[in-house]
């Protein structure tokens, strides 16, 4: 899930991940090391605070299920307007998590985004599209453990 909120996902490098993985193994090589350590390796690379998400995913015990649904509305400029709700619930009414999601144009291409769902439903708009969505995968890449319905 980490490489998940580290990967570029217009270019899917992964680099910010591999180089994060190389750092904690090259700093605590033959030295013993803590999950607090591997924590402040991976927020050096994110360069946030990982407290919720150690918290959620290492400490805690909740795998969240997804209900989500969207709709597009073509707008006057010829772009598209996709708007999401996406419902939380088996998990504390404050998990929350980055979650991929893939919008399908068919030959037209793909774009990808990271969206942040948090707490127990979760409604946004995602940037205008270009063209007329094909298909839309919530967490298309499964790296998100959850149960997903739509």
């Amino acid at each position: 899930m980490l490489r998940n909120m580290m990967v570029d996902l217009r270019t899917m490098n992964e680099d910010r991940f591999k180089n994060m993985l190389k750092d904690y193994y090259t700093t605590y090589l033959n030295k013993s090391a803590s999950t607090v350590d591997f924590q402040r390796i991976v927020e050096k690379h994110i360069n946030k605070d990982m407290d919720w998400f150690f918290d959620q995913w290492v400490y805690g015990t909740g795998i969240p299920e997804y209900t989500f649904s969207w709709n597009n509305t073509p707008l006057k400029n010829g772009k598209h307007k996709i708007r999401f709700q996406v419902f939380q619930k088996n998990v504390d009414k404050d998990f929350k998590m980055y979650v991929p999601i893939q919008v399908n144009f068919g030959d037209k291409g793909v774009a990808r985004i990271r969206v942040l769902i948090d707490g127990n439903k979760t409604d946004f708009d995602l940037p205008e599209m270009p063209f007329e969505p094909e298909e839309v995968k919530f967490n298309y890449l499964e790296s998100v453990l959850c149960e997903v319905n739509d």
